[in-house]
Order: structure tokens, then C-alpha cells, then sequence
């Protein structure tokens, strides 16, 4: 009821059982009705006249069930709005995009936030809604929101001697990844769903990496066929960035890392935008877990600004990867033999014969205009 604890629990079970019922008038391939909160989302198939019938029974069916209707609200067509997103439908493909308005207003807060020591609760609040909606089209926002969220409960439960407010330095790694994705990747507010992408066609994409102190090696697999290697050392800039020397051992995490965004980095083209078949072998249970979480699995000023780079590549991906497989370190022996092309004493070793007549490339230097995050 209103004013009570568990009202809004109330209201999402009626709401949920009123639109079963509307969905129980028709059959599977006709219409499906999704429902968030109080807007529904009505998709129907079938020629114009069918459609026509389909939605004459939809809006009838809300008000004998006693829902008063915004009719001044109602979009129909192939062009529509929806809880913060556009959806255009096309003959093969939806195109989903975040509404311009809602990112500017997150930009426009967190620019704005940025430049102060300390933020209102209220305010972050309302910057979190905002984010958390376009989180459900983009998955690599929501490890950065929970600082948000973490923050805000902290001030809820803790306030600080100024009271409805948060320092600013909390969450300032989280405001900076977000601001930097919507200034960098602006063209990732926009996804297309193409219907053959659904079924899995695509050929299949390996991508094999590995790291030593003293360079990266990674190889790119389409179809089950080796088609390119990946060779590149580590460079004084490398050295200087995360803090490690070429050589020592105590940075292998970082390297093993720092390798798999660079071959991931290198070969977009074949997986950011294509339904294909993604795997991502490594014999780094750190980087595999940072894959997966998108965050370091271990704090480290290294390990943080490579998952939030890698964040910012997979954002940009229509899909996900599909699998993110463990190799033992014994049974990676060519994508090691490629990072310890540099190492003192095996310069000069033969190549296997796996890897003699494939092309070698080299991807971009790791210069500061690299990393987009920093």
C-alpha cells in the first residue's frame, strides 16, 4: 500500500501479473510484452492488418484490467523510445541506443562533480540511476558502479561530519573511467543486433597470449587455422608506467596482463563488432579472473589501469567474449616462445615449425596516447 516498506514489492507483483495476463491472450509468435515498472514494451509480428489487430487487444486488455492508460505517451513504429533507449527495428537487426539526453546529463554531472572536493548524496543518486540504466546495455559499466553504490550506502548508513554529502576521492577512479568512456567511445552508445548474429554462424576466433619479464607473444586463430602472430618487447615507457623492470620476475602479473589487452587491442577487427565465436586462452589465472571481472584480481597500480582499458574494449563490443579458457603454462609453448624473443641467450633460437611462414606484426606503441583511461 502506499507509504508502506514493501510497497514498490507490492506494486512490481500486481504489475508483473497484469501483464501475464495480457500476454497469456496471444501466442508466442505473435506478441511478447516485456514490462519495466509501469512502461510496457508490446513487440508484434505479422502483416499491417494483423498488427493493427494484435495492438486492438493489447490497449483493451490494459483497461478492462482497470490500468489507466497514457495514451499521450504511446510511440508504435519501427522507431521507438524506451526506459532511456532508442530501439530502431530493421529487416535483419535492432539498433539500440542510449538515449543523447540521459549521457549528456551524466557527462554534465560528472564534469561537474570533478571540480569539487565533495558531491550531495542526492546528486549522486541521481547520477547512479542514470548510469545503472545505461549499464543495462553496456555490461563494462557496472564494475564501476558498485563504488557508486558502495558510497552511497556509506553515507546512508555513515554520514560524514557534513551531512548528506560524499567526498569526491571515493569515487573519483570510477567518475574518470566513465567520463573517459563517453568522451573516447562515443560511438559505443550504440549497438546492433543482427538476427544471423543469434544463431552463431561465425567462424570461430582464438586468441592465445602470453607475457615473460621480458616481452608479449600472443597468436590470433580463425576457423581452427593459425593466421598471425604477435611479438613485442617491453619498452622502457612499460617500465616506467607500472613500475617494473625488463628482466625481473616481479612483474610477470602485470606483463601477462598487459599481453592479453595488447593482442585483444591489436585484433578488434576480427571480434568487437562480429558474432563470432571469441576465445581468449592465457595461462594467467590473474588475467583470466580480470577478463571475467574487469578489475584486477589483485590490487595494483598496473593491474588497475589495465582492466580499466580493457573495460573500455570490451564496452565498445557487441558481444561478450564466449569463452575464456586456462592453458597450462607447459602446454602454452609458442605464444611463450614469441614473448621471449628478447630474453639474453634466445635471440637467435629457431623458430618452430608452427609459426615459420605466418606473418608477425607488431601492434602500436604503447605510448601515453594508448592507454584512453589515464
Amino acid at each position: 500500500g502506499q507509504g508502506m516498506r514493501n510497497s514498490s514489492l507490492t506494486y512490481g507483483t500486481v504489475a508483473a501479473a497484469l501483464a501475464r495476463l495480457v500476454q497469456s491472450l496471444f501466442e508466442d509468435h505473435e506478441a511478447l510484452i516485456q514490462l519495466y515498472t509501469d512502461d510496457p514494451l508490446t513487440a508484434v509480428m505479422g502483416t499491417a492488418a494483423q498488427r493493427d489487430r494484435l495492438m486492438a487487444i493489447v490497449l483493451p486488455g490494459w483497461v478492462l484490467l482497470g490500468v489507466k492508460v497514457a495514451f499521450h505517451k504511446a510511440q508504435r513504429g519501427f522507431d521507438t523510445s524506451w526506459i532511456g533507449a532508442r530501439f530502431i527495428l530493421e529487416r535483419d537487426s535492432l539498433v539500440v541506443t542510449v538515449n543523447q539526453d540521459m549521457i549528456d546529463d551524466i557527462l554534465g554531472l560528472i564534469q561537474s562533480t570533478l571540480q569539487h572536493n565533495f558531491i550531495l548524496l542526492s546528486v549522486l543518486r541521481t547520477l547512479t540511476g542514470k548510469c545503472n540504466h545505461v549499464a543495462g546495455l553496456i555490461y563494462t559499466w557496472r564494475p564501476f558502479l558498485s563504488p557508486l553504490w558502495a558510497a552511497i550506502t556509506k553515507a546512508t548508513c555513515r554520514p560524514n561530519r557534513i551531512a548528506h554529502t560524499i567526498w569526491v576521492r571515493q569515487i573519483r577512479t570510477s567518475l574518470k573511467w566513465i567520463e573517459a568512456f563517453i568522451t573516447c567511445k562515443a560511438g559505443a552508445m550504440s549497438r546492433r543486433y543482427c538476427l544471423h548474429h543469434h544463431f552463431n554462424e561465425a567462424m570461430p576466433v582464438r586468441i592465445v597470449y602470453d607475457a615473460s619479464p621480458w616481452g608479449l607473444g600472443a597468436l590470433l586463430y580463425k576457423n581452427g587455422q593459425l593466421e598471425e602472430v604477435m611479438e613485442s618487447p617491453i619498452t622502457p615507457m612499460d617500465e616506467q608506467r607500472f613500475h617494473h623492470t625488463v628482466g625481473s620476475p616481479n612483474g610477470q602479473q602485470v606483463w601477462e596482463v598487459l599481453s592479453m589487452l595488447v593482442a585483444l587491442r591489436h585484433w578488434l577487427p576480427h571480434w568487437q563488432h562480429v558474432r563470432c565465436q571469441l576465445c581468449v586462452c592465457g595461462d594467467s589465472i590473474s588475467a583470466m579472473t580480470m577478463l571475467k571481472d574487469l578489475k584486477a584480481a589483485v590490487s595494483s597500480h598496473g593491474g588497475n589501469i589495465i582492466a580499466r582499458e580493457l573495460a573500455l574494449d570490451l564496452g565498445e563490443a557487441t558481444y561478450r567474449p564466449d569463452v575464456i579458457m586456462h592453458v597450462p603454462g607447459i602446454a602454452n609453448v609458442l605464444a611463450d616462445f614469441l614473448s621471449r624473443r628478447r630474453e639474453p641467450g634466445k635471440e637467435r633460437l629457431p623458430w618452430p615449425a608452427p609459426l615459420r611462414d605466418i606473418r608477425v606484426v607488431t601492434p602500436s606503441p604503447r605510448v601515453d596516447s594508448y592507454f584512453l583511461s589515464l
